[in-house]
């Protein structure tokens, strides 16, 4: 049974270690730890109504206050035995969640102080989970009550009744940080709010640009050649005194060029960089009548982002910067740089593909299509967060980070990407990649690590891609590639899988949640792990990896990961990996020979957990309302009987051990029609079906149409495409016209409303297996299984074993109504 005091054992052993207690840190003073109290003075008036009961009338405490005095700090810890309880969806539970709870303490504390707000579930150290919020010290209540005016006073309390917003903050999710290192979060205080700030510094100059005339691709350019000019301190402490655009124009492209060459980019490389930025000289951004002038830009950046690359602020900040300058690239095209002519990896599958491949500071990771650097930046990241020494940090700059892209346009954009991480001496070229045979590659580079998104629909493959990686790396390297799933199941590909796996071994594929890409590209894609010149003998691990916790928020330009979960999901993803970890119906061990497909859900073992009373329930009622149903008429007195509260119950037997596996080729013969031309369609009474996953299928109602089949037996529809309405089954008891986006599964024995609902809720149990990129296929249906009750005299389906379990269900006596009209 969990305990809330064991939580706390954790959490008071973590703070010792830390250095909150004056035996460990001698040179630390002024810290006060109290457990479910604190202090007479300040610390307790304010907690005067912090009741959790939210009434206003009674004091409370939570589990820990610890006060760092010399730092103007309180940091509150609320703990909770259960994961379950960690926080809840609006954070607006205090009683009942972690989070939740440290958040209504700490809004008290920041009056006056500067709050840190943790949230602590688990029971040990393994399922530890933590969460840290930040609340800004109140400025204007950081008066002494003595020194308020009663108006002030009157102000304040009003202040004080609205819960200020906070902010997350990043830092360990396992642990407590020292007393220094949680002071680094406000010595320079604008870092935690720098990830809100810069979403709104690119949306405003994305504004700003777009007024001044300035194209989508050269948006990009203006910004990459100002961040780069700005290192160079001539350029940045001269500017401001030059009263013309167009001289402004000439002093900034000359200092890039400098700025390039002190970084050794390779000559020809410059000169690319050159011919892509000269329309700067003559844009009407440097004209008198442009709304925003090339000046103003320029000290919009230097005073609003690039301060953060100078003096203390550059190692702190390097990270950030980079990450205004991915926002601003995802702004371009709509949130995944489509706009610039490529699609942007999302950064945190980025990092997902470091800690995959696991990089360290001996890796030498390639990627031969960089775009605009996200997989190195990434790796470059993971790299430095061994702690190298200083001569092997440069040395890893100079030699450990190789990118090749063929965009004169996207090339640019790379090497600011790399340069802002004061990282210029990366051989990352301008080139082609197909330019250097595999041989080449490695002999000049040596690559250990290959980290790739290929291009989509240009004049190579996308495995060709992936196959020149992987020869390129030295034997025994990890390579990784994302890839649309076409190229993983089609038969157009099969000799290019059969040619990796003649080379490489395929240890990983995974596949990702639909429309990772978002709406630029429409695709969906897995993620592809090899180890390079090794024999594929091996099982390979599978898994659905399609919740990532994050969001495509309304209004954003990327992935939001609001609840802070992704850091601990990747960590699971990556142990499963790492692990070979089966989950039924979520991973397996699979051996893969050459002509099979590299499709994770085809691979997947399906446990039936989702086979549960609710989805019969949802089955049944569908069916009771077609029965009600006659010719577009309702009676809509039995009608409102069918109730609409689920079931949450589990079935009272195990399904896989009592029941048996049967081919639902033996039971159904399948079917495909061609659909009625839209055009020709016109509205009547019989119901026409297409890959829906609401109504039963039915999209409309019309007329029949000579040539064209009406299904007039009782059957099973089954979606053969769509992104929401493949492989959802629904049992049909009146005659109907089929779209060609559905299968239509005729039954062998004698179907009627008992086993047709029960069939239908079972055959619902694949649909994980299915996607807009991956759809139903009538080898998929033949290699289909599905476990039923069997009678073993008879050595057949126990159709009164089902029908006994469809009538317990709810309302299923409806099952048996005859229609009224």
């Amino acid at each position: 049974m969990v305990n809330e005091r064991i939580t706390e054992g954790i959490i008071r052993e973590q703070l010792r270690k830390a250095g909150y207690f004056k035996s460990v840190y001698n040179d630390i003073s002024d810290i006060e730890i109290y457990e479910q109290k604190t202090s007479e003075g300040i610390l307790e008036n304010l907690l005067d109504k912090a009741s959790k009961n939210k009434m206003g009338k009674d004091k409370g405490y939570p589990d820990f206050i610890v006060f760092l005095r010399q730092y103007d700090i309180v940091i509150i810890i609320e703990c909770k035995a259960d994961r379950r309880k960690h926080y809840s969806q609006n954070l607006d539970k205090a009683k009942e969640y972690a989070v939740d709870g440290a958040i209504w303490y700490s809004q008290f504390f920041s009056v006056r102080y500067n709050t840190i707000a943790i949230g602590v579930s688990g029971q040990n150290q393994e399922e530890l989970r933590i969460t840290k919020y930040f609340y800004k010290k109140e400025k204007s209540l950081a008066k002494k009550e003595s020194d308020e005016s009663d108006e002030e006073k009157t102000n304040n309390k009003e202040k004080q009744s609205k819960i200020p917003t906070p902010f997350k903050i990043r830092g360990q999710d396992k642990e407590i940080e020292s007393p220094k290192e949680v002071y680094q979060y406000w010595l320079y205080e604008e870092k935690l709010e720098k990830i809100d700030d810069f979403e709104k510094i690119s949306s405003n100059l994305h504004k700003q640009l777009h007024a001044a005339n300035v194209s989508q691709y050269q948006k990009s350019i203006i910004i990459a050649v100002i961040l780069l000019s700005l290192t160079d301190r001539d350029f940045r402490q001269t500017y401001q005194g030059i009263s013309s655009e167009e001289t402004i124009a000439t002093s900034l492209f000359n200092s890039m060029v400098k700025v390039l060459e002190e970084a050794e980019v390779p000559t020809k490389n410059v000169k690319t960089i050159e011919n892509n930025s000269l329309f700067l000289l003559d844009h009407a951004i440097v004209k008198k009548n442009s709304p925003y002038k090339l000046s103003y830009f320029i000290k919009q950046l230097d005073e609003k982002v690039f301060k953060y690359m100078k003096g203390d602020y550059k190692e702190i900040y390097t990270d950030e910067l980079g990450y205004f300058y991915n926002e601003f690239l995802k702004y371009t095209g709509g949130g995944d740089g489509r706009g610039l002519g490529i699609v942007l990896t999302p950064f945190h599958i980025c990092e997902l593909f470091a800690e995959l491949a696991g990089v360290n500071k001996k890796s030498r990771v390639i990627d031969i299509c960089a775009g605009t650097g996200g997989f190195l930046v990434a790796a470059l990241k993971k790299m430095l967060s061994f702690l190298p020494l200083q001569k092997e940090v440069q040395s890893i700059k100079k030699n450990n980070i190789i990118g090749f892209e063929l965009s004169p346009s996207i090339y640019p954009l790379l090497i600011a990407n790399m340069i802002i991480r004061n990282d210029g001496k990366s051989n990352c070229l301008n080139t082609d990649c197909f330019s250097f045979t595999s041989q080449e590659i490695y002999e000049k580079y040596k690559p250990n690590t290959g980290l790739l998104n290929p291009p989509y629909a240009v004049r190579k493959k996308e495995l060709e891609f992936v196959l020149h990686m992987l020869d390129s790396l030295e034997p025994r390297g990890i390579g990784i590639a994302i890839v649309n799933v076409s190229c993983c199941k089609d038969e157009n590909d099969l000799d290019l899988r059969k040619e990796v796996l003649s080379r490489h071994q395929l240890l990983g594929v995974m596949s990702m949640k639909n429309n990772l890409f978002r709406r630029s590209s429409g695709v969906n894609t897995n993620i592809l792990i090899f180890r390079a010149h090794s024999k594929h003998k091996e099982k390979t691990f599978m898994a659905l990896w399609k919740d990532d916790g994050l969001i495509d928020k309304k209004g954003s330009v990327g992935w939001k990961d609001e609840e802070g979960s992704w850091e601990e999901i990747k960590k699971k993803w990556v142990d499963q990996f790492n692990n070979k970890e089966i989950i039924s119906g979520k991973s397996n061990l699979v051996y893969l020979k050459e002509n099979d497909i590299w499709i994770a859900e085809n691979h997947m073992i399906n446990n039936f957990d989702s086979f549960t009373p609710n989805l019969l329930a949802k089955h049944i009622y569908s069916t009771i309302k077609q029965i009600f149903k006659s010719e577009g008429k309702i009676n809509f007195n039995q009608l409102k009987e069918i109730p609409h509260r689920e079931i949450e119950d589990k079935f009272p037997f195990d399904i896989k051990k009592e029941w048996k596996e049967v081919r639902i080729s033996n039971l159904f013969e399948f079917y495909h029609f061609n659909s009625i031309p839209k055009k020709i369609r016109k509205s009547g009474k019989i119901p026409f079906i297409g890959a829906s996953k609401n109504n039963n299928g039915i999209s409309e109602y019309i007329l029949p149409v000579k040539g064209y089949n009406i299904i007039d037996y009782k059957c099973i529809t089954f979606g053969a495409q769509g992104n929401v309405g493949v492989a959802n089954s629904f049992y049909q008891v009146n005659p109907f016209i089929p779209s060609s986006t559905i299968w239509v599964l005729k039954p062998k024995f004698e179907i009627n409303n008992h086993n047709g609902s029960f069939l239908a809720a079972m055959l619902e149990t694949e649909k994980f297996r299915y996607n807009f990129g991956n759809s139903v296929k009538l080898e998929n249906l033949k290699s289909t299984s599905i476990f039923l009750p069997f009678n073993g005299k008879n050595k057949s389906v126990d159709w009164q074993k089902i029908e006994e379990i469809v009538k317990k269900i709810d309302k299923a006596e409806l099952l048996n109504i005859k229609v009224t009209n």
